[in-house]
């Protein structure tokens, strides 16, 4: 197990109380946490489908000879 730095620590902390959820939680808040957990991981798939079928098909061989 490593050691964190006493400035590493203080961040993680910050960063974990950040993300974390407050006890009293409003309804707004618990609506856009629940839109990123569950709505917008479904939206992903969608919008790459999306920029699939509806670009140019200029921008999709130059991409294809690119990955190539």
């Amino acid at each position: 197990m490593t050691t964190f730095t006493p400035a590493l620590e203080q961040l993680n902390v910050y960063l974990f109380q950040l993300i974390n959820a407050p006890a009293a939680v409003s309804a707004g808040m618990l609506r856009v946490g629940t839109f990123f957990a569950s709505d917008a991981v479904a939206l992903f798939p969608l919008v790459l489908l999306f920029n699939w079928f509806w670009r140019g098909e200029a921008q999709k061989k130059g991409r294809a000879l690119r990955a190539v």
